[in-house]
Order: structure tokens, then sequence, then C-alpha cells
């Protein structure tokens, strides 16, 4: 196979949750700035959906911070705060508070998708978290346009094509002239 092992040793925020940390981070940033002009469930939702459609991915980061688990995720970003040699402070106000609604997402023992951030029926986020709500309400996307940049496909598609390098090296280029509100939230991830 021609692999080659190469050591290393392990520390906290190493490569998929020093990424998938960050990313989040990223993600609460944006739906503190957009729930100035939208209510959180909407902003939530609006990050979801560009963070999957728009970046070409099988699903959100919100989607997928329910499918690791909120408690999880908190987790996480305490030991990188607490053993990263950056400085970093990984702390989520977000995360934090819907933990404190008792929303913590998961999965069931049989694999089935927990709700968290999203309620989800067949596998999918049919409505989103409210807060101010204490209940989950109908998922929408304030200000959506529903337009993609050119070449958008959902992933499942994509990652079928013969010539998908092709494809997703034009769709990032049309992403970055894209000038809609989505299309400006993606070039921030």
């Amino acid at each position: 196979m021609n692999k080659v092992i190469v050591f290393s040793n392990d520390s906290a925020g190493f490569i998929g949750n020093g990424h998938f940390i960050r990313e989040i981070q990223e993600a609460c940033k944006q739906v503190e700035i957009l729930s100035g002009r939208m209510s959180v469930p909407e902003a939530i939702s609006t990050v979801n959906r560009v963070t999957q459609e728009f970046l070409l991915r099988p699903m959100g980061i919100f989607q997928l911070i329910d499918y690791v688990g909120i408690d999880v995720c908190q987790d996480i970003s305490r030991i990188m705060t607490t053993y990263t040699s950056t400085g970093s402070t990984f702390d989520f106000p977000l995360l934090g508070s819907m933990l404190g609604q008792k929303i913590s997402g998961g999965q069931y023992g049989d694999g089935r998708q927990k709700d968290g951030f999203f309620h989800y029926e067949q596998g999918k986020p049919f409505k989103v978290y409210s807060q101010q709500d204490q209940a989950y309400v109908p998922n929408v996307f304030a200000g959506a346009s529903n337009q993609h940049p050119q070449g958008c496909e959902p992933w499942k598609i994509l990652s079928k094509e013969k010539e998908k390098q092709k494809k997703i090296s034009q769709y990032f280029q049309n992403l970055s002239k894209e000038t809609s509100i989505e299309g400006k939230l993606a070039h921030h991830f």
C-alpha cells in the first residue's frame, strides 16, 4: 500500500479536534453577529446551511455538533483551553446555554440522532431549538436567497462524480466571487 508510519506525540487540539473546535468557534461568532439582524434560531439554521451546502459537506457545523454531542464538544474545548500552548480560550456560551437547558445532542445506542440544536425527523434537521422559547421551532433561513453559486451540488452527488476535483475547484472559484449573505458567510469558513 506504500504507506509510511510517522509517529507523533498526541496533544490537545491535534489535527481533527484542533480544526473542529476552531470551526465551532467561528460558527458561534457568526451566530452572534447574525443575531443582530435575525433570531438566534434563524442564525443557527443559516450558519448550518452555509457550512453544509455552500462548503459541499455531508452535514453543517451545528448538525455535526449535535452528532458528536454538545457536552462532548464543550469538554474538548475545555481540554484545548487548558492544554494548548497558544494561549487561546475556547469558551462557547452558546453551547453552555444549550447544556444549561438540558439539550445535549449525541446519539442513541442504535445510532439514531438525539435532538440538540436541531430536532431530527428521519435523520434530517427538521426544527431548530429556540433557547428563548425553550422549544423547537420551524427551521427557517432568514434572508436566504435559496440560490447557490454556480456549480454547487450536494455532497452525495458530487462525491460520485468522475471529475469531482475539477468541479470542486471551479465551484470554489465561483464561491470566492459570491456576494450574497450566504456567500459572504461561507468566506469565513
